[in-house]
């Protein structure tokens, strides 16, 4: 809400998280909108599907997504046909002369200062960076759109999970 500085802060719920908006909305933002989709998790493609013509819509100076693996994915293809910059796994955000100065590790143990410039800016944002705000009063209507992703390309023929090994390396 800090890079809001005053102006709208719009959050879009996409997915299981359009579930929980009414009590996330309570939270802040200044318009919230969810976006379920087919109901069930979203891979990169259904996401971006639902997410980019709300951001055409609501011509937005900067877009954050979750610093997931999906998340950036997103990012990157929403950059590639907006024409904007992107930077993923950001630790720090500021507004600095006009531009969104991101902070992101680099190398495991470098900090890059970077300087986006572009309208939108994109960046996904490291899980747990900041605290959630405590929850305060009603919150704001939540706009419900049955807004639905093309049929995947993607089909998941099965899982595994991951071995664990209790060997320290």
């Amino acid at each position: 809400s800090v890079l809001a500085a005053g102006g709208p802060l719009v959050v879009v719920a996409l997915g299981p998280a359009a579930d929980a908006a009414e009590g996330l909305a309570r939270r802040g933002g200044t318009r919230w909108i969810a976006l379920p989709g087919a109901g069930g998790p979203l891979d990169a493609e259904a996401t971006l599907a639902l997410l980019a013509p709300v951001v055409a819509e609501l011509d937005p100076a900067v877009v954050l997504l979750g610093g997931s693996t999906i998340g950036g994915e997103v990012a990157a293809r929403l950059a590639q046909r907006l024409g904007a910059g992107c930077a993923t796994e950001v630790q720090d955000l500021a507004w600095q002369d006009g531009a969104l100065r991101v902070e992101r590790r680099t190398l495991g143990r470098f900090v890059a200062t970077e300087l986006l410039r572009s309208r939108p800016a994109l960046a996904t944002v490291r899980a747990r960076r900041y605290s959630a705000p405590e929850p305060g009063g009603p919150g704001v209507p939540v706009e419900r759109r049955d807004d639905r992703p093309p049929a995947s390309r993607v089909r998941v023929l099965a899982t595994h999970p991951r071995a664990h090994s209790s060997a320290a390396l």
